[in-house]
């Protein structure tokens, strides 16, 4: 059995393409002409873009975590159940069944990222300053803008915009040094 502190092969293309392409659409959706759309369509559009992003790379940081495990082999069932978003339940019937599992956006990125640094034996820590903190903030924005209760809810003010900017700011920062990370100290294909 290969042990963690091994150099482990990693396909890395996924998540490669994945963040490449939720990044740009982060990136389009903050360039929607103003003539077509309106600013609030525009801005709505620009933080649903950005939330994709975070879950894209969240599931294909799992995926990377799940795949180097195949040779490592360290993690339980039931954190492997967690990265598969799986849960064990009994139906009425006495038949053990799988469920998807609902997590918090920043616990399950946390969880992700702590995932493959525990697989792949990385010296890597969450970066926690005030960008972790925006991220949080934002998330609020997003759950306002996706369950809203009124129109106002819907509207996203300058103080909205520079939150988000400063969350998207701190994760890129954040996926770019752990992907640099990985491509140090693994076989990426």
């Amino acid at each position: 059995m290969e042990k963690a502190n091994t150099k482990v092969r990693i396909d890395f293309i996924s998540l490669r393409d994945t963040y490449n392409e939720l990044m740009s659409d982060v990136e389009n959706a903050k360039r929607l002409d103003t003539d077509f759309y309106s600013e609030a369509f525009i801005k709505r559009t620009y933080i649903r873009s950005f939330f994709a992003m975070i879950e894209g790379v969240i599931f294909q940081l799992k995926q990377i975590a799940l795949q180097a495990n195949s040779e490592a082999k360290i993690f339980t069932d039931n954190e492997i159940q967690k990265l598969l978003e799986q849960e064990k339940y009994l139906t009425e019937d006495g038949v053990v069944k799988d469920r998807k599992i609902k997590t918090k956006l920043l616990t399950n990125l946390e969880f992700a990222i702590l995932s493959v640094v525990k697989v792949l034996n990385l010296n890597y820590k969450i970066d926690k300053d005030s960008g972790w903190e925006q991220l949080g903030l934002a998330i609020k924005i997003r759950d306002r803008i996706t369950h809203p209760k009124t129109t106002k809810s819907l509207l996203i003010d300058s103080d909205d915009m520079e939150i988000l900017g400063r969350a998207n700011s701190w994760f890129r920062d954040e996926a770019a040094r752990l992907i640099v990370l990985i491509h140090a100290n693994h076989d990426v294909v």
